[in-house]
């Protein structure tokens, strides 16, 4: 099986969301345009090493534990496929490095998505992958949500899976 080219995925989405293609809020175009000037600088590269890690291991290890497609389909089970939008902030967060050294060159993320996006099952994901990830560095990392409930669900979506 062919690995997923998930840097042209979240290259595609921040070249849509720059040119106006894809409607996004004044944060989200923001993020896109730094995205495609971050390629230009010197000072820092992408390295798609552990975005990769991270994609394939949300995609190959996690399933939906509720929720329904865009036809009303179950997705109870279904594999994590990961959306455009969420590629691009795994790319962007854990890809580029300052330049001749191992330092990321953002090391924590604010994200914020409307209800009913699907972002407690994504941070859950992403954070467990990013614990494998990071596992030797004996690294601690957190969830923190609005109320405990919140922090909950993501918990019991990680158990489930």
């Amino acid at each position: 099986m062919r690995a997923k080219d998930y840097k042209g995925i979240a290259l595609e989405f921040a070249e849509s969301v720059a040119r106006g293609d894809k409607i996004a809020g004044r944060e989200v175009v923001l993020a896109c345009e730094r995205f495609l000037n971050d390629l230009k600088r010197e000072d820092i590269e992408l390295r798609m090493r552990d975005p990769n890690a991270v994609c394939s291991i949300i995609e190959g290890y996690f399933v939906h534990q509720q929720g329904e497609d865009m036809r009303g389909r179950p997705l109870l089970g279904q594999p994590f496929i990961l959306q455009p939008w969420q590629v691009f902030v795994v790319v962007n967060l854990l890809g580029f490095y300052y330049v001749g050294t191992d330092e990321r060159r953002f090391k924590e993320a604010f994200i914020m998505v409307p209800r009913k996006n699907g972002k407690t099952s994504f941070i859950a994901a992403l954070e467990f992958a990013v614990a494998i990830l990071q596992r030797r560095s004996g690294s601690t990392s957190y969830i923190v949500a609005n109320a405990l409930k919140q922090a909950l669900q993501a918990f019991h979506f990680i158990t489930f899976n």
